[in-house]
């Protein structure tokens, strides 16, 4: 059975490994994996020409591909292997330190675009997503929240995976009642169905966790680096439903298909993601399901539309809409310049926006782009917050002249004098909370979210920002 590598988790293994296409030069080395420094490889290297001791030593080595053995787990390939440090020890022999992208355990591949005939990974805040806690297990098992759907011949599949225990005779054993007659009904109750069904083994539900599941259309396989690209794009996704950082927890590789439906070869994946402290800390704080932005009832009448329209709009030239969403998530950049890549997704969208309004505003300023967003796709309520936090006495200036005003004093701070002691990290952060909430309506809407579930989610955040506000 496959071991599992989570990525949250620390790990380390001790063994040998060697450049592809050179096993005869070996070589001893610590493999270690954390989530803020990604997968490291430290190696004694003992064996080596003049030519690559140069390399090493000035920084320019790196390789696609190493491959290696681990004593407490087996064969493993590195991808994507570079050096970022060198010295000699002191018998004159080579330590290095390689970063390595990705780590497959369970066999040696040659390139990324090795085939496989499916993949599992697994993201958080999943099974929150999926269904209420406040459910029993049993009633959670019988839902029906198995969605699937198609993009470029992948299929792409909610899944769920229920661990059981084996359940005894008498069930009146997991009942937590000091009821000596209750537990003693119970057991003559289903004391004629066990006889009944003596030959088959009872299994009671302990957990179910939910997972993706990728595979090739009427099975074909599919690339490493295909499987890659495909994970990237669905837990970007559910990061925009979620409004949260989302990564992969668990990758799993599968081939060799059998006769019972399940995969007989498993193969463990870890990535180097380089994740903060502060990443680290969001990624493990689920949220509740009553709390999520969107929950599976938002998406499963067209869970196949969403997955294409999402993995088009990541395809199309907009990736400023949706990195500048992220940086938000992820806590990429300063309040400052979040803020001006913020108005300047603005400038895209308008761009690539196709209604009459817009048409008419082609060759307009951008402070009258930045209005025409607020008034076509803000909520009232949100407007009413933008003029709050705005210090402005000017009531007839439109907000998009207020919003650029703004962004030219960021970028010229000579340039107008009115604002030096106005703006300031806690106003340029609340209105990029504003304008990241309508981005986010503009988004749902665009993807094919419910109209229901928008309606939820903009009533639970002016609820958010209301009870926020009276603090």
């Amino acid at each position: 059975m496959a071991k599992k590598y989570i990525l949250l988790e620390e790990y380390e293994w001790l063994g040998e490994f060697w450049f592809i296409n050179d096993k005869e030069h070996k070589f001893p080395g610590l493999l270690k994996y954390t989530p803020k420094d990604g997968i490291r490889l430290k190696a004694l290297l003992t064996d080596i020409s003049n030519k690559e001791v140069g390399m090493f030593l000035n920084g320019k080595f790196d390789k696609d591909v190493v491959h290696g053995y681990a004593f407490n787990t087996g064969e493993i390939t590195l991808l994507s292997v570079s050096s970022i440090g060198a010295g000699y020890s002191n018998f004159r022999d080579i330590e290095e330190e390689f970063r390595c992208e990705a780590a497959i355990f369970n066999c040696h591949i040659d390139n990324i675009n090795i085939l496989f005939d499916a993949c599992d990974f697994a993201i958080n805040n999943m099974n929150d997503f999926v269904s209420r806690k406040a459910l029993n297990l049993n009633e959670q098992y019988l839902i029906d929240n198995e969605l699937s759907a198609t993009h470029n011949d992948v299929s792409i599949e909610i899944k769920k995976n229920a661990l059981s225990v084996f359940g005894p005779s008498k069930l009146s054993s997991f009942i937590i009642d000091d009821n000596t007659e209750l537990r003693s009904d119970i057991d003559k109750a289903i004391s004629p169905v066990i006889k009944k069904h003596s030959r088959l083994s009872i299994y009671l539900i302990k957990e179910i966790n939910y997972y993706i599941h990728l595979k090739g259309k009427e099975n074909q396989s599919i690339s490493f680096k295909e499987l890659l690209e495909k994970i990237r794009q669905i837990s970007s996704l559910f990061s925009l439903l979620f409004l949260k950082i989302v990564e992969p927890l668990e990758i799993t590789l599968k081939s060799e298909l059998n006769d019972r439906g399940h995969y007989d070869k498993k193969y463990p994946v870890l990535l180097s993601k380089y994740l903060e402290d502060k990443q680290i800390r969001k990624i493990s704080r689920d949220k509740d399901y009553m709390t999520l932005p969107v929950t599976i009832v938002g998406i499963k009448d067209d869970f196949n539309g969403i997955i294409n329209k999402w993995i088009d709009f990541l395809k199309e030239d907009r990736n400023i809409i949706q990195e500048t969403l992220f940086n938000h998530i992820y806590f990429r950049v300063d309040a400052m310049q979040h803020y001006l890549l913020l108005l300047a997704a603005i400038e895209r969208l308008h761009i690539l926006e196709e209604s009459e309004d817009v048409k008419k505003l082609k060759k307009s300023k951008y402070i009258e782009r930045y209005d025409w967003f607020i008034t076509k796709y803000a909520p009232e309520d949100i407007i009413i917050l933008f003029r709050k936090y705005l210090p402005d006495t000017r009531k007839k200036v439109e907000l998009g002249a207020l919003l650029g005003e703004i962004r030219n004093f960021i970028i010229h701070p000579a340039s107008n004098k009115y604002w030096k002691d106005k703006v300031d990290y806690v106003l340029i952060s609340n209105l990029s909370e504003l304008i990241v909430f309508v981005f986010t309506i503009v988004l749902y809407k665009r993807i094919g979210i419910s109209a229901e579930a928008v309606d939820k989610f903009i009533k639970n955040h002016n609820w958010h920002i209301d009870t926020w506000e009276q603090k």
